[in-house]
């Protein structure tokens, strides 16, 4: 009788077993069948119909996932708040930055040093963005910084490139005499004033040396060459812009490029997407701002975007789906990416990078470089500052405010 009741114990036991793994079996396949929606966080606004498309093809082989594009103002500032409100999206772009690094440090950002992902990643671009001896990050692209130009209006104008400062201050001028507007400028966002001038700025003066200002005793004044920067704000802006240089927004002003409105302007090759919707027809080149001597002349280059995940996932299985997007976006992904925006990959096997580019490329693979933001040392926050007090400038001219109130207000991040 005991022996029976053991027996049909031990039988109960099993079926119970085998029905609680069929019952988790069933569970986990209900759980891969489950529909589940992630955030991308976009902080680019130049490449959201690209990613929209990305998307597109991603939810086409995943019918379970749907992947929100947020595209939203002032993004990095909302980004800021909603992780410290514990909010944090499943995936967000940005920047190798100051602030991205402060993200970093207070645990935000998932450590993906050892996902295959990273595999994808050319070496040099993947040690470039390292941080901690860990990688936190996947870089989209590189960036450059260089002159756009109307190539019709310089063909018909029988223009030349420039080769020297003194050359492009002369080839202003000619266009001002032809009746033409030498350059566009979109100085009503104060980050396109720091963006446009990058390439500006350091072929003029070593930006390394700002951070004696910020961390030290000395005024920017005390910086060889940035009294020539000032100087070329103040002549810029008298001379060869538009009247309304600081009423004209981002978006505004590129579509006026691209449509005929000023023969130069001075941005990164994130405006590509732009220029194209507002003129599929636009004959344009780029050339690198030149220095005094042409011998001198160097392009800026740094890595334009990158992707990173949440630290911890909202759910397992929203983890699980983030990584999936983000497996996709890096192997088929970035190929639409490079089509459509045109940027140099930093992902092995991508073609991409368009003729338009050949003069700054052939410069960086010459080694002829600034590698990287030379705000990327500056402590967060102090590079919107710098640009707040660049476009006060710009409504005034006053050389001896504008260098007491950057000595300032650059000081106030002693010590970040």
């Amino acid at each position: 009788m005991v022996k029976r009741f053991v027996l049909l114990a031990a039988v109960a036991a099993v079926l119970f077993l085998a029905g609680c793994k069929k019952k988790d079996e069933g569970s986990s396949a209900s759980a891969s069948d489950e529909k589940i929606k992630i955030e991308y966080f976009q902080q680019k606004r130049e490449t959201v119909e690209i990613v929209d498309k990305i998307i597109a093809e991603f939810t086409a082989q995943n019918p379970n996932i749907t992947v929100e594009q947020n595209n939203v103002p002032d993004s990095v500032s909302i980004l800021k708040t909603r992780i410290a409100a514990n909010d944090a999206p499943d995936i967000f772009s940005g920047w190798h930055t100051a602030d991205t690094r402060l993200l970093i440090d207070e645990g935000y950002i998932k450590d993906i040093t050892n996902e295959p992902v990273m595999n994808r990643v050319e070496d040099q671009f993947k040690n470039f963005i390292r941080y901690k001896d860990r990688q936190w990050s996947v870089p989209i692209s590189i960036n450059f910084v260089g002159v756009f130009y109307d190539k019709d209006y310089f063909e018909k104008n029988n223009l030349s490139i420039p080769q020297t400062r003194a050359e492009f201050y002369a080839l202003c001028d000619t266009i001002k005499k032809l009746g033409g507007q030498p350059l566009q400028v979109t100085d009503k966002e104060q980050w396109t004033i720091g963006h446009g001038n990058n390439i500006v700025a350091e072929n003029m003066y070593d930006p390394a040396l700002m951070l004696d200002v910020i961390h030290g005793d000395k005024s920017v004044k005390d910086i060889p060459g940035f009294a020539d920067y000032a100087d070329w704000l103040e002549r810029s802006r008298k001379n060869w812009t538009q009247a309304d240089y600081l009423g004209t927004a981002y978006e505004a002003g590129l579509g006026d490029f691209a449509n005929g409105k000023g023969a130069m302007l001075f941005q990164g090759n994130w405006i590509i997407p732009v220029l194209t919707k507002s003129n599929p027809n636009f004959n344009y080149g780029v050339f690198p701002f030149p220095a005094a001597k042409a011998e001198d002349t160097k392009v800026h280059w740094g890595i334009d975007h990158i992707l990173m995940l949440r630290s911890e996932p909202r759910s397992a299985a929203h983890g699980e789906a983030a990584m999936k997007f983000f497996d996709f976006f890096f192997d088929k992904g970035v190929q639409i990416w490079a089509d459509l925006d045109g940027s140099v990959s930093c992902i092995k096997g991508v073609k991409s990078g368009l003729p338009q580019y050949q003069p700054i490329t052939d410069m960086i693979q010459a080694g002829r470089t600034y590698a990287g933001w030379y705000t990327d040392d500056w402590p967060a926050g102090c590079y919107d500052q710098y640009n707040i007090v660049q476009q006060t400038f710009l409504t005034n001219f006053d050389k001896e405010a504008f260098y007491k109130e950057l000595d300032a207000e650059l000081k106030n991040y002693k010590g970040l």
